[in-house]
C-alpha cells in the first residue's frame, strides 16, 4: 500500500504556528458545537404550560429526586391545558392521579409533589 504525504505548508507561518492555530480553529468550533444545544429548561407547572406537551410515558419524580413511576395519562381541560396527570407507580400494578397545579414538566421528565407518609 502505497503512503500518502501532504506537507503542511502555510505561506507566511511556521509548521508549528500552523498547529497551534489549527487547533485553536477545532476548540473553537467544539465550543461553538456545545453551546448550541439545548440547556435544560426550569420546571414549570403543568397548569400554566398553553399547550399539552407529549407526556406519555415520561418519567414521574416527586420533589426529593425519588423516581415514583411514569405517566399513565393525562387529562385536558376544555381549555387545552392540563387538569390532571395519572401515574402509574413504579410497583407496576397500582396508579395515582394528581392535579396538574401539583406537578411539573421541564422538558424530560413530570415532577410531583406529593406527601409522605407519616408527614
Amino acid at each position: 500500500m502505497e503512503r500518502l504525504s501532504v506537507p503542511l505548508h502555510f505561506p507566511g507561518r511556521t509548521a508549528v504556528a500552523a498547529l497551534l492555530h489549527a487547533t485553536l480553529a477545532v476548540a473553537a468550533a467544539a465550543m461553538i458545537a456545545g453551546a448550541a444545544q439545548a440547556a435544560p429548561i426550569a420546571p414549570q407547572a403543568l397548569n400554566s404550560l398553553s399547550a399539552t406537551p407529549a407526556l406519555l410515558a415520561a418519567p414521574v419524580f416527586d420533589t426529593h429526586g425519588t423516581r415514583i413511576g411514569t405517566v399513565a395519562a393525562v387529562t385536558p381541560r376544555p381549555d387545552g391545558k392540563l387538569w390532571s396527570v395519572t401515574i402509574r407507580l413504579a410497583n407496576g400494578t397500582a396508579t395515582q392521579t394528581v392535579l396538574a397545579s401539583s406537578a411539573s414538566f421541564d422538558g424530560q421528565r413530570v415532577i410531583v409533589a406529593l406527601p409522605r407518609p407519616g408527614g
